[in-house]
C-alpha cells in the first residue's frame, strides 16, 4: 500500500512563521509504506499444535451426523447438519486488525519445506512432540527464520517459491493479498463488528496480489480459452511467468458471462473452501440465534452467471448472497483432491485457530451428495479426504480431453467405496497412463508420446452390473514460439536499486512459455530467473532473455549510475501561509531541494522572493481597499 508522507517543517531561514505540509516523493518515485503495523496479535496462540488429527478425532468431530438416519445424512439436509458442527465453539477473528490474519499465514499457510518447523528462531520447536511453544509472531521481517516462506493461490508450484508472509502485500510478481476466496462483496460486504465470514481463515487465504486484482469479484469456472481479446481473454503468465494458467473470459461452461479459473493445483482448493462457506452460513434451518448479518450470512451456490453482481451487497433471510459455478466446482473438487499441504493447512487451523473443519478436506465426496448426482449418503466412519460419502455409481470427470505433447493431462473417476476402477487406454503409443491414487476417488496422470487420437475406458463392477465409461482423448502438436521481445531494451538505475523486465512471447498460446536470464557482467547488475534486475556497481552490463529450447532471445542493455551526490533530488509542494496586516495569503510554489550547500542557497533565494512578493500584493490589496 503506498502512502504519500506528510512533513510539517518550520521554516525560519524565511524570516516568516509559517507552518508547512509537505508532500514529497524522493528521487521521483512515491515512498512506500509498510501498511501493516507492527503489532504483535495478543488474541493468537503461542502454544503451536502442528500434529494433524487422528482419524477418530476426526470422526469424534462428526459424531453429531451418525445420530442421524441415513436418509438424513444426503443432499441439502446433510448441508444443513453440518451446520451446526461447524459452528459450535468457533474461533473468530477480525479482518480489519489487519495483523490478525497475516500472522495466521506464519502457520497455517507456511510453506514447510522451504521454512521447516526446525528453523523456527521466534519460539521453541520441539520435534518429540511436534509442538512450538512461546511463538512470536512477526518477530522480525528481516530474518528468514522469521519471515517464513509460504503458500499462496495462483503461483505456479514448478517455480522457486519467493512468496513470504511479510514484506510484500502488494499487486505485483511475488506479492500477496489476504484472498477472500469467497468474494466478500457477495453476500457480506459490511466489515461487522466480531470477524465472522470476512475473516474466516478457511477461506481467506493468501493469494498472489497480481492474479487476485484480475480475479476481482467475478464467478469461478472453466474459461473459454479460444477468446484472442486480451481485454476480454485475460492470462495472468502474459505478465508474470509464475502466474501462468490462471486465466479470466468468457465461461466456457454456460457460454455466456465472465469467470475466473486458477491454476489447476488450486481448483480444489478453492472449490472445498466454497464448499465449506455454505455450509457454516446459510438460513436452511429457518432459524439462527445470531441472526443473518455481515458476520453471519446466508449463502448459496449456484449454476449460472446470470446471478453475478458486481457491487457489493449483504445478504438477509430470504436472499442469499451467491457464487458459482457449481458444476465446475464439482469438477475441480474431483480433478485436484486434497493434498497433504491442503490437509495439513486444515488441521493447522482447526487444533490452533478456528476450532473447527472443513468437511469437504476430511470428505470430499460430501460435495456430490449434496449439489451433485451422486446420491448416497454421508459416512463419518472414513475421514482424511480418503473415502468420504458413499456414491452410487461410477463417474468420470470428463468424456473429451485435449492436450498437447509438452504437457500432461489428469482424469479422474470415482465410485462406490470399496469399488476397484480400472482403467485402459486403446492406443498405449498415443499415451500412457500412470494412476496416482488408488482410492474410491483415482486419479491418472496422461503422459503424451505423440500426436492423434485415441479413447480412455474406465470400468467397474457396481453389485451384479459392469458399468464402463469412456473419454475421447486427442494429442496434438505443441505451438512454438515464433518470436520473444522485452518492455525495455535500455535502462538506467542506479546502484542498489530494482527493476522488472518483462518479456512477451508471441503467439500468446505458444506451449513452452519457460525462459531463462542471464547477465553479461553480474559484478555490475545481476538477474534473477523471473526477470527481476539489480543494480550493483556502476557500469554496463546486458541481459539477455532465451527461450528455454534456445531457439529465440533478444537483450536489453542496463546502464547503472551511482547516485548524485550534490544537485536537486527532491521535488516538494510547498504551501506557506502568511499573515500580512491581518490578511492570510496563501503562497503556492514548488521548490527544489538538493543536498549541496549551493542548492540549499537557492531554495532559501526563491523562497526570500515569493514572500516579499506575496508580502507587496497583499499591502497592495488593503490600500485598494
Amino acid at each position: 500500500m503506498k502512502r504519500k508522507i506528510l512533513a510539517c517543517l518550520s521554516v525560519s531561514s524565511l524570516l516568516v512563521s509559517a507552518a508547512m505540509c509537505v508532500t514529497f516523493s524522493l528521487n521521483q518515485k512515491e515512498y512506500e509504506v509498510e501498511a501493516y503495523t507492527s503489532l504483535t496479535p495478543k488474541q493468537l496462540p503461542t502454544e503451536i499444535d502442528l500434529n494433524d488429527s487422528t482419524t477418530e478425532e476426526i470422526q469424534t468431530y462428526y459424531s453429531d451426523l451418525k445420530s442421524l438416519a441415513v436418509s438424513q445424512r444426503s443432499g441439502m439436509n446433510l448441508l444443513k447438519s453440518l451446520k451446526p458442527i461447524l459452528k459450535n465453539g468457533q474461533k473468530y477473528y477480525s479482518y480489519t486488525t489487519s495483523d490478525l490474519i497475516w500472522s495466521i499465514y506464519e502457520i497455517s499457510d507456511r510453506d514447510w519445506d522451504k521454512s521447516p518447523a526446525s528453523s523456527i528462531t521466534n519460539g521453541t520447536y520441539n520435534s518429540s512432540t511436534n509442538t512450538i511453544s512461546n511463538y512470536k509472531y512477526k518477530a522480525s521481517t528481516g530474518s528468514d527464520a522469521k519471515n517464513p516462506y509460504i503458500h499462496a493461490l495462483y503461483i505456479n508450484r514448478d517455480v522457486a517459491n519467493e512468496t513470504r508472509a511479510w514484506g510484500n502485500h502488494n499487486q505485483d510478481m511475488w506479492g500477496i493479498n489476504r484472498e477472500h476466496v469467497w468474494q466478500k462483496s457477495a453476500g457480506f460486504e459490511g466489515e461487522g463488528s466480531a470477524g465472522g465470514a470476512r475473516g474466516d481463515p478457511m477461506h481467506l487465504i493468501a493469494g498472489n496480489g497480481y492474479v487476485n486484482n484480475i480475479h476481482n469479484n467475478f464467478f469461478y469456472g472453466y474459461v473459454n480459452k479460444t477468446k484472442t481479446d486480451i481485454e476480454y481473454f485475460k492470462d495472468c503468465g502474459l505478465t508474470y511467468s509464475n502466474q501462468k494458467n490462471n486465466y479470466r473470459g468468457e465461461s466456457l461452461t454456460t457460454g455466456e458471462g465472465i469467470v475466473f479459473e486458477p491454476q489447476d493445483c488450486d481448483k480444489g482448493d478453492i472449490a472445498r473452501a466454497l464448499f465449506y462457506m455454505v455450509a457454516r452460513y446459510n438460513y436452511l434451518s429457518g432459524s439462527d440465534s445470531d441472526g443473518i448479518d455481515s458476520c453471519n450470512p446466508n449463502l448459496e451456490l449456484v449454476d449460472s452467471t446470470s446471478y453475478y453482481i458486481s457491487t457489493g451487497y449483504e445478504s438477509t433471510t430470504t436472499e442469499t448472497g451467491k457464487v458459482g459455478l457449481i458444476q465446475d466446482l464439482l469438477e475441480w473438487n474431483r480433478l485436484d483432491p486434497p493434498d497433504e499441504y491442503e490437509i495439513h493447512r486444515n488441521n493447522l487451523l482447526y487444533k490452533n485457530y478456528t476450532n473447527n473443519r472443513n468437511p469437504f478436506i476430511d470428505y470430499p465426496d460430501w460435495a456430490d451428495i449434496i449439489w451433485g448426482d451422486a446420491g448416497g449418503y454421508a459416512n463419518p466412519d472414513k475421514p482424511n479426504g480418503i473415502e468420504g460419502g458413499d456414491v452410487t455409481t461410477l463417474k468420470l470427470s470428463t468424456s473429451n480431453l485435449t492436450i498437447d505433447l509438452a504437457n500432461t493431462g489428469k482424469l479422474s473417476a470415482t465410485a462406490p467405496t470399496g469399488v476397484s476402477i480400472s482403467w485402459e487406454i486403446e492406443d498405449s503409443t498415443v499415451a500412457t497412463l500412470d494412476k496416482t491414487t488408488t482410492l474410491t476417488t483415482e486419479q491418472v496422470t496422461i503422459t503424451p508420446l505423440k500426436t492423434g487420437e485415441t479413447i480412455i475406458n474406465v470400468s467397474a463392477t457396481i453389485g451384479e452390473d459392469l458399468i464402463k465409461l469412456s473419454c475421447d482423448l486427442k494429442v496434438v502438436a505443441p505451438i512454438h514460439i515464433t518470436d520473444i521481445s522485452l518492455d525495455n531494451h535500455s535502462a538506467t538505475i542506479k546502484v542498489g536499486e530494482s527493476f522488472q523486465l518483462n518479456a512477451t512471447i508471441t503467439p500468446e498460446d505458444a506451449t513452452n512459455k519457460g525462459l531463462t536470464w542471464s547477465t553479461s557482467d553480474a559484478s555490475v547488475a545481476t538477474i534473477d530467473e523471473h526477470g527481476k534486475v539489480t543494480a550493483i556497481k556502476e557500469g554496463k552490463a546486458t541481459i539477455t532473455v532465451t527461450t528455454k529450447d534456445g531457439g529465440f532471445s533478444t537483450t536489453c542493455v542496463v546502464t547503472v549510475v551511482t547516485a548524485a551526490e550534490s544537485g536537486f533530488q527532491l521535488s516538494m509542494p510547498i504551501i506557506i501561509a502568511i499573515a500580512v496586516g491581518g490578511a492570510v495569503v496563501l503562497v503556492v510554489f514548488i521548490i527544489i531541494l538538493a543536498k549541496s550547500k549551493k542548492a540549499r542557497k537557492v531554495v532559501a533565494k526563491a523562497a526570500k522572493k515569493q514572500v516579499k512578493k506575496a508580502t507587496k500584493k497583499s499591502s497592495s490589496s488593503k490600500k485598494k481597499k
